[in-house]
């Protein structure tokens, strides 16, 4: 009996032991600051609001760019495709900022990246800024 009690707080002690190593264990922290992009961001800044596209959304270009122009067409068939919107790609000279989509290009030669892109959005637009390959990456 003696031998039974015995093993028996040894099983305990260790299960205790096990117990408090796994609750002493560095795990990762899920919060609301992991997003699932690819490739991960620099760095990322969670605010408050959303951004919601709708039919009357402008897709705008700041400037007469064959790369640009040919990302924000990519974007704008994409969505047009899954959304059934019409939407179309207009020069941001003239155009209402509100409730628009910002294609804006990086001077490449101030960039280390020309992956790299800047993607900001608020409840009245979002501004994707980057060159060819960066605003590819943005959308």
């Amino acid at each position: 009996m003696k031998l039974i009690l015995r093993n028996l707080s040894q099983l305990i002690i260790a299960l205790l032991g096990v117990f408090v190593i796994s609750s002493c264990e560095n795990k990762e922290m899920h919060t609301d600051l992991n997003v699932d992009i690819i490739p991960q961001p620099k760095s990322i800044t969670i605010g408050e609001g959303y951004f919601e596209i709708d039919e009357n959304t402008r897709i705008l270009i700041d400037v007469d760019n064959k790369s640009v122009t040919d990302v924000a067409n990519y974007f704008v068939k994409q969505l047009n495709m899954v959304s059934g919107y019409s939407l179309e790609v207009l020069p941001i000279e003239g155009s209402k900022m509100e409730n628009s989509i910002k294609f804006l290009n990086f001077d490449t030669d101030s960039i280390q990246s020309k992956e790299a892109y800047s993607l900001n959005s608020n409840s009245e637009s979002v501004i994707i800024q980057g060159a060819a390959n960066g605003l590819f990456y943005g959308v």
